[in-house]
């Protein structure tokens, strides 16, 4: 039987489950899968970048429109969706989708596979729909996280173990070899700076003031090291308010958001991540693949990517010494640095390669349709 999965996600920008799926579009899952995309769309009308990406990739997307956020008539066009492209496996990310894919799943009888990415926690809100999320995934038949921490974090009891399969993300080849834009000229960085890079949605679970904190702390010791913030996102506001309140202005910059941050991990000399909560970190996977040592918190799925002292250095989260201690450590040895890079590399490359991971999501989807026949 041809597979057919519909994947269903909640999302405009293109962020980590976003990747995630479109990867798997490019690393071969196409010919391995006729995959459809459905997507939730609540007006006003602003950019798409995820629907674009998709349909660039020839893949069928779907709109379901909905006119509140909880729109019931979702239901009947996912079922007609279902119906009508002869979708025979169901694969969410994210609560609304998983939300979706249980109806679709009691009305259709067929099998669901829920994916955990991880969550965040910036308001009651939120948090409210991370309680509906790790609910909801139980309910599937295949439950997905993509890292054992998150695995963990589900608290799940030995049944639903037992459907429980932990498929990591994986790093997308760049051929790190080709030319790019020369970004450390563009933002002022002279060759005998050292550049360190924050890369990620600009969220407040992704640290950046203890970064801030953490860059105040070395800042006088350390006069030719400068820092780019890439990424767009609520923080904003906060993390500029903060660059300004230490006087580090013309240190500290931000890009705002970058279609291709393969020129960043390029130019950076160091990657930092000041988590405080990952589900499995593509900012550090990417800039693994470019040969580029990591000083990481030990939150969530990160020390799965990152292994202390061999391709990088860990600290607790929200401890901005301890974080200003490891980036002067790399920032004084050029040696380790270079060392741990190459290290990093030579990991991605074995241990994260994507189209491994296709092949672990089509044996996946074929076990789905396996038990459910």
């Amino acid at each position: 039987m041809k597979l057919r999965p519909l994947m269903m996600i909640d999302t405009y920008d293109i962020g980590g489950p976003g990747k995630v799926m479109l990867q798997f579009f490019k690393s071969g899952g196409l010919e391995l899968c006729e995959p459809h995309v459905a997507a939730f769309w609540r007006g006003p009308e602003r950019p798409w970048q995820f629907r674009d990406a998709v349909i660039a990739q020839n893949v069928p997307f779907h709109v379901l429109n909905q006119e509140c956020a909880f729109d019931p008539l979702v239901i009947a066009a996912a079922r007609k969706l279902v119906r009508e492209q002869g979708i025979n496996i169901l694969i969410s990310h994210g609560y609304k989708a998983h939300i979706v894919c249980y109806v679709l799943k009691k009305l259709t009888g067929l099998p669901w596979g829920a994916y955990s990415h991880g969550w965040t926690s910036e308001n009651l809100k939120v948090e409210a729909y991370n309680l509906i999320d790790k609910t909801m995934v139980r309910c599937a038949d295949r439950i997905i996280p993509v890292s054992m921490s998150l695995a963990s974090r589900l608290h799940l009891g030995k049944r639903l173990r037992r459907k429980t399969e932990v498929i990591a993300n994986a790093a997308d080849f760049v051929d790190t070899t080709r030319n790019f834009p020369d970004v450390r000229k563009e933002y002022g960085v002279k060759d005998d700076e050292i550049l360190l890079g924050l890369v990620g949605r600009l969220s407040p679970e992704k640290g950046h003031c203890y970064f801030i904190e953490a860059f105040r702390s070395i800042a006088a010791a350390a006069p030719k090291v400068k820092a780019l913030i890439v990424g767009e996102g609520q923080e904003r506001e906060a993390i500029t308010r903060a660059i300004s309140q230490y006087g580090l202005e013309g240190r500290i910059l931000l890009t705002g958001y970058q279609k291709d941050v393969s020129p960043f991990h390029n130019a950076l000399d160091i990657l930092v991540l000041p988590s405080l909560s990952e589900g499995m970190p593509n900012a550090a996977l990417e800039a693994m693949m470019f040969a580029k040592p990591v000083i990481a918190t030990t939150a969530g799925g990160i020390p799965e990517v990152v292994l202390d002292g061999e391709t990088g250095l860990l600290v607790p989260s929200k401890s901005p010494e301890p974080l200003a201690k490891a980036m002067m450590e790399l920032i004084m040895d050029g040696k380790k640095r270079k060392s741990m890079g190459n290290a990093g590399k030579l990991r991605v490359e074995s241990e994260f390669d994507p189209h491994h991971r296709v092949q672990r999501v089509i044996d996946m989807f074929n076990r789905l349709l396996d038990n459910h026949d």
